[in-house]
């Protein structure tokens, strides 16, 4: 229901204007999207406000302090600074929305980009700027999924509700 909700509210906007023509086109899309497009994940997610917080707030820290960084390796570049590798890290989660999501915010960190997520085995290819262990990659990307699956909660859902 929720999906549908936001389906109709997203078309609302969309259109920029709240009347009755725009209320029942939505509605009918909306009907249209969750009729082609059923949901396939047999999990609902909630936001919890204090582990979105935790995860937003540290994740700003992390994007100032990695740009800080690659501005530092452009304006004075050394050969430690541009080494470059690929570290690979397996995930503790099946989740495929965490999983998105830890991916998403290391590519969005400057100096990491996902570069490839194995489904099967759930391990993350990460391109890595400037002199750093496997290990301290590893830990920060485990930090970050922690975060991540702190900040939402994960329910079985009910096959009537999708």
């Amino acid at each position: 229901m929720e999906r549908f909700i936001a389906l109709v509210i997203t078309w609302v906007a969309l259109w920029g204007e709240i009347n009755g023509a725009n209320i029942i086109t939505g509605l009918i899309v909306a009907v249209v999207i969750m009729s082609v497009f059923p949901s396939q994940n047999p999990v609902n997610h909630h936001l919890r406000f204090v582990g979105t917080c935790k995860f937003l707030g540290k994740f700003l820290v992390d994007l100032v302090v990695s740009s800080l960084d690659v501005a530092r390796t452009v304006l004075f570049p050394t050969p430690k600074r541009l080494e470059v590798k690929v570290v690979s890290v397996q995930l503790h989660t099946n989740d495929p929305l965490i999983t998105t999501i830890v991916c998403n915010a290391m590519t969005l960190t400057p100096g990491t980009m996902t570069v490839a997520i194995h489904e099967p085995s759930r391990t993350m290819k990460l391109h890595v700027l400037g002199h750093a262990d496997a290990d301290t990659v590893q830990r920060h990307v485990y930090e970050l999924e922690q975060r991540v699956m702190n900040a939402l909660s994960c329910e079985p859902r009910d096959r009537k509700s999708s």
